[in-house]
Order: C-alpha cells, then structure tokens, then sequence
C-alpha cells in the first residue's frame, strides 16, 4: 500500500513539475521577440527604437513591442500607406519586408523613409517595390547611422525607384547617401531626373557608398 500510495503521489509531482515548467515557459518568453505581419492597407507603419521602449511598431494609434516585424502590402493601391523608421543613437531597428509594393506618389515622402542617428536592417523577402515622390527616393535614407540591406534566406527582392531629383536608395533631392550596404538580395535601384541610383538625391553631390552582392 505504502508503495503504491509513494507512486501516486510521485505521479501527482511529476505533472505538477511538468505544467509548472509549460507556464514558465511562456511566462519568461520575451514578448518582444515574437514577430508579427503588419500590413500597409491597414494603415501608416512608424517602427522605432529608443532606450526606454527598445523596438517597436505604431499603427492606427497602437504600439506594439516587436523585434522583428514583417512588413507586407495585399492592397496594392496608391497610397495605401506609409512605412517610416525612426531609430536613436546606438541603436539598431530590425525590420523584414515581405511582399511590400509602397507607391508614395503624391504624398511628399519615400517609399520607406528612415530618420535618427541609429542603424536600420532591412531583410528582403518577396517580391518588394518602393517609389518615391518628387524629391524624395525610393528607400529614402534619413538616419545619420548604416543602411543595411540584406536576404539571408535567399527568397527576396526590392525595385526601389525615386522619383524626380531623388534617388532610388538614398537621398531624396538635398540628402546624401553615405554608408549603405547591400549584402543579399536581388536589389534595383533606380534614381529619378538627377538622382543617383544609389546614393544622393539631385542638390547633393554624394556618390554614395553602396555596395551590392545579388
């Protein structure tokens, strides 16, 4: 009896341990390292990076933490949205594009702009498609830190267009386009009247320092 009673009772604290251990589990997983699909048709897209937030993604007035969004356009529409990162000093803002067709005609910006003094990482995967506006480019480069453009599953893509006076990846009409990397991906970039295809927009003499691998 006394056996049998000890063998129940270790199979009571074997499933104890066992659900006590799940729920630790997913208690102690960083809620910012679980990576969500955010898509442009449901509205404007600010990703940003600072010391007191870490990384997160703001759309329709929400803020998420998120360490690693997936950025994806299925309405394909002009003007279905706006996709901006801001990242602070010694920071680097991670983003994955997927699919992206971003066509900023007529709303004064970049396809996708950047701002601040940080880095940003951008992974290609899809078929991705950016154009600027006048005076501005097609991945607009505004963030003083590295532009890194990457494809480390080998699956991605970008056309970046600027459109008059700015560049396909870089400036827009007054803005260089020092320290860019591209090290993955199949990458065209294609600067509108003046610009660079990669590097300054058209009132900027910087020639870039873009470096491509496909």
């Amino acid at each position: 009896m006394k056996r049998r009673r000890f063998r129940r009772m270790a199979r009571k604290r074997n499933r104890l341990t066992i659900a006590i251990s799940l729920i630790l589990a997913v208690l102690l997983v960083p809620f910012a390292t679980l990576a969500d699909t955010w898509d442009l048709k449901d509205g404007d897209i600010l990703v940003s990076s600072d010391e007191e937030h870490g990384q997160t993604v703001t759309q329709n007035g929400s803020t998420v933490a998120d360490d690693n969004p997936v950025i994806t356009t299925t309405d394909t529409s002009l003007g279905a949205g706006e996709l901006a990162i801001a990242v602070a000093d010694q920071k680097t803002v991670y983003i994955t594009i997927s699919d992206a067709y971003i066509d900023a005609n007529g709303s004064d910006v970049g396809g996708i702009t950047t701002s601040g003094d940080g880095n940003v990482v951008i992974e290609l995967d899809g078929n991705n498609k950016l154009y600027g506006d006048d005076g501005h480019a097609g991945l607009e480069k505004g963030n003083t830190g590295d532009l890194i453009i990457r494809d480390e599953d080998n699956n991605g893509s970008l056309y970046a267009q600027g459109g008059d006076y700015g560049a396909g990846i870089g400036g827009g009409g007054e803005g260089d386009g020092h320290d860019i990397l591209i090290s993955g991906g199949d990458v065209t970039a294609t600067g509108g009247k003046y610009g660079a295809g990669i590097g300054g927009g058209a009132a900027n003499t910087s020639e870039g320092t873009g470096n491509g691998t496909n």
